[in-house]
């Protein structure tokens, strides 16, 4: 089964990359840091932008969303994310 990405992790992903590569499609194996441009600045950008779109604080995942390698990495990381904030409800 090909992952499809979901509107609110490209768009989230979108507002962290740099302005030249906010046009380039994105891919589930898409590379945030090669492909898509996103630095450390940009990693800090994408979890307030992650947080607003998914309704879901970061605050204590920051070192398994620094880890993501790929935006599949990434919708993974905030299923996982979302499952758990379900369980804490």
């Amino acid at each position: 089964m090909i992952m499809q990405l979901e509107p609110r992790l490209i768009n989230a992903l979108r507002s962290a990359m740099p302005k030249p590569l906010v046009h380039k499609e994105i891919f589930p194996e898409s590379s945030l840091s090669d492909e898509l441009g996103i630095d450390s600045l940009g990693l800090m950008t994408l979890s307030v932008s992650l947080e607003d779109a998914y309704g879901v604080s970061l605050e204590d995942y920051v070192e398994p969303l620094m880890a993501a390698k790929s935006a599949a990495d990434l919708q993974t990381f905030m299923h996982i994310c979302l499952g758990q904030a379900a369980g804490n409800a």
